[in-house]
């Protein structure tokens, strides 16, 4: 970084670090974002893929392990899965929380470790035998953390560790725990959730999966499992920790926002308000209903984009039907609630910049369907 003119002093010369290798911003960001989430280590990545790739390396993770995961969510994790030579192997989600359904992900384990695909769906190379069981991602969809007591429970029998997704879910709490501290290991990405800024952020209890975490962002050098680990730089921890003060408030105006809309969408014949079960704090990333059907969707989605409302459908193919993960060979109907639910779900505005009459309007657009 070059001088500037006039002979003032350079950033890195007036605070002693580079901004764009860290430094006290990044790691006062770690320290309050896990003393936040109640787990003893924080580790920052540049994005929320850099970070789960880095987590799932410290684990091990590579060619014939098996990662089990719902394809009822986006590419990050199965992206990240495949990048390290491993193998996603899906399990269908619980119809009433859209995460992860712990039955299925008992069932689907059976039919790996017998190798047995009547049991459960599995890909042909689990199939034949060729995979090892290694570990869980569990993504905490639109806020709403996931059963973890039956998740790490299964995942104890069967020695397999368990990755929380808590990237939509941030502020979240299940059974008075933070979304960020409900498993072995946590990963966040920002740009996902109620901190819209980019960076990642690595959450554990475990200190030598830290330390070996921090070892290539602190020395600048990379992990020759999994190249060049991308840091986060000053800039960026700055812009999070600026939006973390104003959390708070964020949380509680989306929680009020939801319980409007459930009050005065739950008696609509047409419509499936979200649930949360007890002992569960949802911090409503997003606010998420099911239709009837997919052309009763196209109805409702055409009256509140014709309103000037931005809706959204989270999300309308599940994984193993995209293109890019053919070759794990699921047949279509394999995963029949994320297939059904790809066809009915969208999602509607709920941030704390809506005013009142527009939360009024997108309710009288939704219940008018007589």
């Amino acid at each position: 970084m070059e001088q500037s003119k006039g002979g003032n002093k350079t950033f890195v010369e007036a605070s002693g670090h580079d901004p764009l290798q860290g430094g006290p911003e990044v790691r006062e960001l770690e320290t309050r974002f896990a003393q936040y989430c109640g787990v003893k280590h924080a580790v920052a990545c540049a994005s929320g893929a850099d970070a789960l790739t880095l987590a799932l390396v410290s684990r091990g993770v590579g060619p014939r392990d098996a990662i089990f995961t719902t394809p009822f969510h986006g590419t990050t994790a199965v992206s990240a899965i495949r990048l390290l030579g491993a193998t996603p192997i899906f399990v269908d989600i619980d119809p009433a929380t859209f995460n992860l359904d712990p039955e299925q992900l008992a069932q689907a384990i059976d039919a790996l470790i017998k190798k047995d695909a009547s049991i459960y769906p599995l890909p042909t190379e689990a199939a034949g035998g060729r995979l090892e069981l290694k570990g869980i991602i569990s993504p905490d969809l639109f806020g709403l953390p996931a059963d973890y007591d039956a998740i790490n429970a299964t995942a104890g029998e069967h020695g397999l560790f368990v990755i929380e997704d808590a990237s939509e879910a941030f502020g979240a709490q299940y059974k008075g725990r933070y979304a960020g501290s409900l498993s072995d290991m946590a990963f966040v990405s920002f740009l996902d959730g109620t901190l819209p800024e980019t960076g990642g952020l690595c959450l554990t209890d475990q200190e030598h999966l830290a330390e070996w975490m921090r070892l290539p962002k602190e020395t600048g050098m990379p992990h020759a499992t999994v190249g060049r680990v991308n840091h986060m730089a000053a800039p960026q921890a700055l812009s999070i920790l600026t939006r973390f003060d104003a959390l708070p408030e964020e949380i509680r105006l989306r929680r009020e926002l939801a319980r409007l809309y459930t009050k005065y969408l739950d008696d609509n014949p047409l419509l499936v308000t979200p649930y949360v079960p007890r002992n569960v704090l949802p911090v409503w990333s997003r606010y998420s209903l099911l239709t009837e059907s997919d052309e009763e969707r196209s109805v409702m989605l055409k009256k509140l984009e014709r309103a000037g409302f931005t809706t959204g459908i989270y999300y309308d193919r599940p994984l193993y039907l995209h293109d890019d993960f053919a070759d794990l060979q699921y047949r279509e109907g394999d995963f029949p609630v994320s297939d059904d639910y790809a066809s009915r779900i969208f999602s509607i505005p709920l941030h704390p910049g809506l005013t009142a009459q527009e939360q009024e309007r997108i309710l009288d657009l939704l219940n008018d369907w007589e």
